[in-house]
């Protein structure tokens, strides 16, 4: 089974999140931090990371370093107005940066891109 991680605090979205994720028969499990979604990235199966940018005390160097070798894929989201966070996001290699609107409005999209069989890792 495929399995997307999160990191997110926000209770909304990460129920949005669960909810396009059980609708893609994929399990999602949440990292509180940096180092617990990097390792969470290792298990077998997971086929991406949702990073959401407002996310107190995440480190996202530490966080892309220590990805697994296969290195899912990374999809970071944050307010529209925070352009230097989003910009920081992309120059720091996530692969796809995202305004927290389009996030939610794609989610569905987003995670059946991740765990079909070209999204999946």
């Amino acid at each position: 089974m495929s399995m997307i991680v999160v990191v997110t605090r926000d209770l909304m979205v990460s129920s949005q999140i669960s909810g396009a994720a059980r609708g893609a028969a994929c399990e999602m499990q949440v990292a509180g931090d940096s180092e617990a979604a990097a390792a969470l990235s290792r298990v077998s199966g997971c086929c991406g990371v949702l990073l959401d940018l407002t996310m107190p005390g995440v480190d996202l160097q530490q966080l892309l370093a220590g990805l697994s070798e296969a290195r899912p894929p990374v999809i970071a989201f944050g307010p529209h107005v925070h352009t230097t966070t989003l910009e920081a996001a992309r120059a720091a290699g996530c692969d796809r940066v995202l305004s927290r609107g389009e996030f939610v409005s794609r989610l569905h999209e987003i995670v059946s891109a991740l765990t079909g069989p070209e999204g999946s890792g």
